[in-house]
């Protein structure tokens, strides 16, 4: 059952990761056919036009920008990728190999942190896909991919009050 349970948590962890993959905008470098050959142009970057203005020695130039260009800005932003690192919490049971009732309780102990673990990081996470999921709305994203955010949203949901009520049984 545990693995089950385990099995469906990894699968909407995986969802939640595809869905935010097919939500960022991916900016693809130019590519210009010239003479049967390929050219890739660079992206333009704010940074470099700060960089040149800067070496020229030169007051920026100051436009202004509309909201359209914000919002435009925003999603061209690089998402953030957290490092992949090592658990820094990995604890292994220290106590008598022999006393079987110790351990079931140090793996009791171990999965309840599990649980209280996931159901703090998807409460964080429901919140930011429902504002992702606004966000989409607004932008004109295709109904089939808010669709399928809002069942990750109520799945994440539903697992989550699964797992509060194998924490705190009601009595």
């Amino acid at each position: 059952m545990n693995l089950l349970k385990l099995t469906l948590i990894t699968l909407l962890l995986c969802a939640f990761g595809y869905f935010l993959i097919a939500i960022t905008p991916q900016s693809q470098p130019l590519i210009e056919h010239n003479n049967g050959s390929t050219v890739r142009k660079k992206t333009p970057h704010i940074e470099d036009d700060i960089r040149t203005t800067i070496n020229q020695n030169q007051p920026p130039v100051v436009n202004q920008i509309s909201s359209l260009d914000q919002v435009k800005a925003s999603i061209q932003a690089q998402p953030y990728i957290p490092p992949i690192t090592k658990s820094k919490n990995t604890r292994s049971y220290s106590g008598e190999l022999d006393d079987h009732q110790a351990y079931k309780q140090f793996h009791a102990h171990q999965e309840r942190e599990l649980k209280m673990a996931f159901i703090s990081a998807s409460k964080q996470k429901i919140v930011r896909l429902e504002m992702l999921i606004a966000r989409g709305i607004r932008e004109g994203l295709s109904q089939e991919k808010i669709e399928f955010a809002k069942e990750k949203v109520s799945g994440l949901k539903a697992m989550n009050e699964q797992l509060e009520n194998e924490l705190n049984p009601p009595h």
